[in-house]
């Protein structure tokens, strides 16, 4: 860059534009933040000769405003340089030069406003000076205001844009919809889909003459465009006086918009209502303005104030103050949230351990919550599902996470204290928060190490064996689909759980150092490309800890293929998979004590190896989404031990064996979404411990067995959305201990049974949807104990209303069809 005039503030400016472009080549942690300054040193450049060209006509002394541009080059220079040695792994440095870098680049903006009102402020003594000011941003000559608007003319065919123009329009017609962002490379049609948008009917049907083709370049002339805008529109034509310059004008107008939309956000998460006249209206506006209208910064800030005092409202702008906006900078918007994070510290420590932990899943993971329950329950003695997921639900609330039933309808508790239907997903920003905490620590004194590789590029620190041993409980290490070197050795002997994510198209080996591990409870082996195996397995054999193992997209052969003995191992949880493996050694040796498993997402699992029914220690069984699984084997009945049996959204599914009545130890027994199941064996009736009978979306189901009537320990009986079912057998009088029906969309029941008035323990009584169903027999008056029933808004056709009142201890929910 050549030297301004006879300035020092150009030979100071060189410096600093030549170290920004090297900080650009050489270092990625600042190249966002580096090419932003740079372009405003490029509009600086051309502003600056502009300013020395006056003073040297009108022999003016030197400006203060260069001299003080001089000081903050100079200074820009010396930080540039010191920004460029520091690494990934400098995490104080790091976020220290960031916050620097962020005040430099405001800095040059404050500068580049303060030259555009001096250059500005010399319009009468310079005819036309203005406009050369606006020829910097845009040097190219712009046409006529009056064909600024115009759309630009169709090609003569057009093909393939049908589709994405209904897409385009059903998007934008949206109520909450105010902006839409159309991208793509360069050549792929934008231009002409955005075109033929502007002249869709529809389109001019709902914005009439409120539709402007404006092209906006990369350095546009923005007053044109204003004045463009307001001329088309009938309006009188603005100058921009005083130094308004017209690209901070057009963004007042649009954040004045998105204030109205933010403000409605924070109100509504910081649960304000009629009680925001407390908060005075000056600081609700200062913590959205640095929230700089962005929903996540909004919702959890907002949600971190709920039901707080002024004064932390006041302290949290005052530490904000010393910052700079919350969008200046990704790492910037890491440093705001945490204020949020800190919040839980001394209200909820275990739940801010909780949200750092989500932190050892991968990038835009969905991760099921029965991994967590699992790792929470060997990190902090957790050991009751519902002690963890009201953690997940106060982080839900909080908005630090995302949690959600991926089958299912709804968060609604679950009485059986499953919770293998919900995922939790956290957003890129708050899980780069929880790993930005974690690493807080010096790395051999870390709760937590995440390591995150890309192709063979490990960390420096392991490569050269520092920092050992390492203390950390919690290990997770990712690498991706270039990785293939051998791992190096690392001492983790406090390491209670390992989370491995890989993707790779070949075998896939443990590192060496979990043959250590001697305090390892959980492992997490996660393979997001192909179906790979583990060539040493048998590096598990000495781990007398062990007690979970999670695998997640993995060729299973490896499992009976090596004599692997894993006798702690209570829990063993396959997903995602192709088969189970049919090779030498037996499951019921590799696994001589397992008490769980969990099979899920075997879509090409056609059977079940009949060894899986050697595993005669098992108390807990799942087989979900096997998608090609016909039958089970006769042999089930062995697991005699068998105390939980899921069955779930096993499409071709289409029959229980006999056998079943053997698990005399079974309590709770599942049947959902297996739509081809038909009928029930008549040996269920010899489960004689079944307190738990789920049977639902069965819809081939059209009739249970009588030996229904045996269950004699049965408290809950669910048939919700078995639509062809279309009675309830009289033995149900048999089910003295029931407390809970459930025959919710069940379409086909006309009555129920005289019988069902002996069900003296019946607590509650599901029957919304049922469409036929008129009436009641009139037993139901003699079921004392029922406090709630679940039914359809009643009318004239439901004759069984009146007996409702004549319930004595019943308080009645009314389920409305339109709701």
């Amino acid at each position: 860059m050549a030297v301004v005039g006879d300035f020092v503030v150009g030979k100071a400016l060189d410096a600093l534009y030549a170290g920004v472009e090297k900080l650009i080549a050489n270092n990625l942690l600042f190249k966002s933040l580096s090419t932003d300054i740079k372009s405003k040193l490029d509009s600086l450049r051309r502003m600056i000769h502009k300013m020395v060209q006056r003073n040297q006509q009108s022999d003016c002394p030197e400006d203060p405003v260069l001299r003080d541009l001089q000081v903050l080059m100079e200074e820009g220079a010396m930080l540039v340089g010191n920004c460029s040695e520091v690494r990934s792994w400098h995490i104080y440095k790091k976020y220290k030069y960031t916050n620097k870098l962020l005040k430099l680049n405001e800095s040059l903006e404050n500068q580049l406003a303060l030259l555009n009102v001096r250059v500005a402020g010399v319009v009468d003594e310079n005819n036309g000076m203005l406009h050369e000011i606006l020829d910097i941003v845009n040097p190219n000559k712009s046409p006529e205001i009056e064909d600024r608007c115009a759309l630009p003319e169709l090609p003569p065919l057009i093909v393939g844009l049908h589709i994405p123009l209904e897409k385009l329009k059903t998007e934008l017609f949206k109520d909450e919809v105010s902006r839409l962002v159309l991208t793509g490379p360069g050549g792929c049609g934008k231009t002409t889909l955005a075109s033929k948008f502007c002249q869709d009917q529809d389109v001019k049907d709902k914005f009439k003459n409120n539709i402007f083709f404006v092209t906006v370049s990369k350095k546009p002339n923005l007053e044109l465009i204003m004045k463009v805008l307001y001329k088309q529109k009938g309006y009188e034509v603005p100058t921009f006086q005083n130094g308004v310059f017209p690209v901070k004008w057009l963004q007042q107008i649009v954040k004045e918009k998105d204030n109205d939309n933010a403000m409605q956000l924070f109100h509504h998460t910081a649960s304000l209502g009629d009680k925001s006249s407390h908060i005075p209206t000056h600081l609700s506006k200062e913590i959205v303005k640095r929230c700089n209208g962005f929903p996540l910064a909004i919702t959890v800030v907002g949600r971190s104030l709920c039901g707080k005092p002024i004064e932390m409202w006041r302290s949290r702008v005052i530490e904000w103050s010393k910052g700079y906006s919350i969008l200046d900078f990704e790492t910037e918007l890491l440093l705001r949230l945490k204020t949020s994070l800190d919040a839980l510290d001394n209200e909820m420590p275990m739940v801010k351990e909780c949200f750092l932990d989500l932190g050892v899943f991968p990038e835009d993971a969905t991760i099921e919550v029965t991994a967590l329950i699992d790792m929470w329950a060997e990190l902090y003695d957790l050991d009751l599902g519902t002690l963890c997921i009201a953690k997940l639900y106060e982080l839900n609330n909080r908005s630090l996470a995302n949690l959600s039933r991926f089958r299912g309808i709804g968060l609604i508790v679950e009485e059986d204290g499953d919770y293998s239907d919900y995922t939790v997903k956290q957003h890129d920003l708050l899980r780069e928060l929880a790993i930005y905490h974690s690493k807080r620590d010096p790395m051999e004194h870390r709760e937590r190490v995440i390591i995150e590789i890309s192709g063979n590029n490990l960390p420096k620190w392991w490569s050269e064996q520092k920092y050992q041993p390492i203390k950390a409980r919690l290990v997770s290490i990712s690498t991706d689909g270039e990785f293939s070197v051998k791992w190096p050795d690392m001492q983790l002997p406090e390491a209670q759980v390992l989370v491995l994510n890989f993707q790779t198209q070949y075998n896939f080996a443990l590192p060496e150092c979990v043959e250590k591990m001697e305090k390892l409870k959980m492992l997490v082996l996660i393979n997001s490309s192909f179906y790979n195996n583990i060539d040493n397995f048998q590096l598990l054999d000495s781990l007398s800890n062990l007690r979970s193992i999670r695998l997640d997209g993995l060729n299973l052969s490896f499992i009976t293929e090596s004599p692997v003995q894993l006798k702690t191992l209570h829990k063993l949880y396959l997903v995602n998979g192709e088969s189970l493996g049919n090779g030498p050694v037996k499951l019921s040796h590799v696994f001589p004590n397992l008490k769980e498993m969990f099979i899920d997402w075997f879509i090409k699992l056609e059977e079940l190896p009949a060894e899986l029914c050697e595993l005669i220690e098992l108390t807990k069984l799942t087989i979900s989404s096997c998608n090609v699984l016909s039958s089970l084997p006769e042999a089930i009945g062995n697991l005699v031990n068998l105390e939980v049996l899921r069955l779930r959204y096993n499409l071709e599914l289409s029959e229980v064996p006999d056998s079943i009545g053997n698990l005399n130890k079974l309590k709770k027994f599942e049947i959902s979404a297996c739509y081809k199941i038909e009928k029930l064996p008549e040996h269920i009736g010899e489960l004689k411990c079944l307190t738990n009978l789920r049977i639902m979306w069965c819809d081939l189901l059209s009739a249970l067995p009588e030996a229904i009537g045996n269950l004699v320990n049965l408290e809950v009986l669910s048939l919700r959305f078995c639509a062809r079912l279309s009675e309830l057998p009289e033995s149900i009088r048999n089910l003295k201990k029931l407390n809970f029906l459930d025959i919710h969309n069940c379409r086909k029941i006309k009555e129920l049974p005289e019988q069902i008035g002996e069900l003296k323990s019946l607590r509650m009584l599901q029957m919304s949807r049922c469409s036929e169903l008129r009436n009641l027999p009139q037993s139901v008056s003699d079921l004392e104990q029922l406090e709630e029933v679940i039914c359809d808004k009643w009318d004239e056709k439901h004759l069984w209303t009146p007996l409702l009142p004549t319930i004595k201890n019943l308080r009645i929910v009314v389920y409305k069809k339109e709701d």
